[in-house]
């Protein structure tokens, strides 16, 4: 096996620290460079510092678990590939960070160091693919503020707006995918969704309206009518919105491959 490249950073986390220790002093002995950390608090601290490219943990710790930490260090680091080693393979954690988005990759335990030191080795050479972006329009600085919290954590890129002249301006981008809002100041969402969809160069963007005022049922009719690929109203299911903008952004990324 070739040794890996010395600017490799692997980030260690297990709160068994002679599990830790040993991890990293295999991985030592192949070339990666490596830092410890024996809890989730200690992983996200670290990370800050040390911004590794791999994070290397276990799941079930106390006080934060593997998973959490996982999901704040690549707010910060997000191009950090994540493998947890768990005797929970099937985790209820690592299902619900999946659909919510995140590629999360599990080895079971016990995993033998060569079996273990292949899966990094395929993990770091394999293209990390670009994150979705999704451009989020809304007024109110607070959903606003709500929306862009719950997208990063789920690991997409997010533009905002506030207005819908910003909304076309930002559109010309080509976001994958669009949340806009219905009650603009300027113009209301259904007409920015019809420029949008009227624009040849924008046509193809999937547009997800999300609202918080305009909940009946003919709103929701104008929408379709107009091209709008879903309809959600606040209090938003922050799974069930993340699940349906990483399906029409994939969607959209096979059709322009």
């Amino acid at each position: 096996m070739e040794r890996a490249s010395q600017t490799t950073r692997v980030l260690v986390v297990d709160d068994e620290r002679h599990v830790a220790n040993t991890l990293a002093t295999i991985l030592q002995s192949k070339g990666y460079e490596t830092a410890v950390a024996f809890s989730g608090e200690q992983a996200i601290a670290a990370a800050a510092q040390f911004q590794p490219d791999f994070l290397l943990s276990d799941i079930k710790m106390p006080g934060i678990n593997g998973v959490e930490a996982a999901m704040q260090i690549l707010e910060s680091v997000p191009n950090c590939s994540v493998l947890f080693i768990s005797g929970y393979a099937s985790d209820e954690l690592i299902m619900g960070a999946r659909q919510r988005g995140y590629n999360f990759q599990v080895c079971a335990k016990p995993v033998p160091p060569p079996d273990l030191l292949r899966r990094i080795a395929d993990m770091i050479a394999r293209p990390h693919p670009a994150p979705i972006t999704i451009l989020n329009v809304d007024d109110d600085e607070i959903f606003r503020y709500a929306v862009h919290r719950i997208l990063t954590h789920a690991g997409f890129k997010v533009l905002d707006a506030a207005t819908g002249e910003d909304a076309l301006r930002l559109a010309k981008t080509k976001p994958d995918v669009i949340v806009l809002d219905i009650h603009l100041p300027d113009m209301s969402g259904f007409e920015v969704c019809q420029a949008i969809k009227a624009d040849p160069e924008t046509a193809h963007i999937p547009i997800v309206h999300l609202t918080n005022t305009a909940r009946d049922d003919v709103s929701q009719d104008v929408a379709k009518r107009l091209g709008a690929d879903a309809y959600f109203t606040h209090p938003v299911d922050a799974e069930r919105l993340c699940a349906v903008l990483r399906r029409l952004g994939e969607q959209g990324l096979k059709k322009l491959e």
